[in-house]
């Protein structure tokens, strides 16, 4: 690969062989510095009054072992002097191997929310998977598996987290009435399970109901209709953000334990949406995407969206948009 002097990635190239000068000049120092070392132990050895072809072969021994020594120095050195050339560009590196992912990169797709994005996630509808659970049902569902305390009527959503908040934040929480709905336990929220819990009591009918991830609330659920997984990756290939939602009648319980999660019955999916921000065409020909041979991809959903509405993607010099 020929790298240019002015390119992003080329800063200090050759103009000869792409590569810059100063590691060449470092490696050169290293293997004079392994070659003198090897040279004396061998002379040491001679003086001492060692066989010469036990004297050679040490020596040799050495030079072998101290190679592997050195090409970490060579490495960080490299590494190093990248976090050099990317401070200047204001970039700040943390870990030197990342240095080595932005590299292997072919296509950097970044988002400072509010920027690419209106900057926050709304709820958009409700998603049922059973004939017995309704839309309004699900949403209901969805709002008393949150964290937020709606006891005292006003809920106030600081601190809770943006899927919560944009729950409480859409049209149909207005209408939701608890009622004679009482919260007797609940489960935060973890990255472990990646799913909340509440054991609910509605005039003694007592059900637990969980929200999280639809992987992980699937994994727990029992008799999934065979049409919830056609219908969660639509609105994964969408690009949305999807919670499922499950639950079980349960009798004479008055704590919540996570072994309790278990045997649910899937009801559905809420879907969210962080919407792209309206920008004229000509504001996004001011953007600049370097590129390189690809070898790392990232996405936040499991599943590649193959929509992106309004949004210009830069791959190689070319422009692309999507018909929507």
């Amino acid at each position: 690969m020929r790298s240019s002097a002015k390119s992003p990635w080329g800063w200090g190239a050759s103009a000869t062989n792409g590569i810059p000068e100063w590691p060449q000049t470092f490696s050169f120092l290293l293997l004079q510095v392994a070659v003198v070392l090897t040279t004396l132990i061998f002379i040491a050895n001679l003086l001492l009054g060692r066989p010469l072809l036990d004297s050679l072969l040490f020596s040799l021994a050495i030079a072998v072992g101290i190679t592997p020594q050195l090409l970490p120095a060579v490495v960080s050195t490299c590494l190093a002097a990248g976090t050099r050339a990317l401070a200047k560009r204001k970039v700040l590196v943390k870990r030197l191997v990342c240095i080595e992912d932005l590299g292997d990169m072919d296509v950097l797709v970044t988002d400072k929310t509010g920027t690419l994005t209106e900057g926050h996630i709304s709820f958009t509808f409700a998603v049922p998977v059973r004939s017995d659970v309704s839309k309004a049902e699900l949403f209901a569902l969805g709002l008393i598996s949150t964290e937020a305390d709606y006891s005292q009527g006003a809920v106030s959503t600081v601190g809770a987290n943006p899927l919560d908040a944009a729950l409480w934040a859409a049209s149909g929480a207005r209408d939701f009435a608890p009622g004679s709905e009482k919260r007797l336990d609940i489960i935060p929220f973890d990255h472990q399970r990646r799913m909340t819990s509440v054991l609910m009591d509605e005039s003694g009918r007592q059900q637990i109901v969980t929200k999280g991830s639809p992987e992980d609330v699937m994994a727990l659920c029992r008799d999934i209709p065979p049409h919830a997984q056609s219908l969660l990756d639509e609105q994964f290939d969408a690009g949305a953000r999807v919670i499922a939602v499950a639950s079980r009648q349960v009798v004479g319980m008055s704590a919540l334990e996570p072994a309790d999660e278990r045997a649910l019955m899937l009801a559905g999916f809420l879907v969210f949406w962080i919407r792209p921000r309206p920008m004229p065409k000509n504001r996004w020909r001011s953007w600049r995407l370097w590129a390189s041979p690809s070898k790392l991809r990232q996405v936040i959903t499991p599943r590649l969206p193959r929509k992106c509405a309004g949004i210009w993607v830069w791959s190689l010099g070319n422009a692309y948009r999507s018909p929507d």
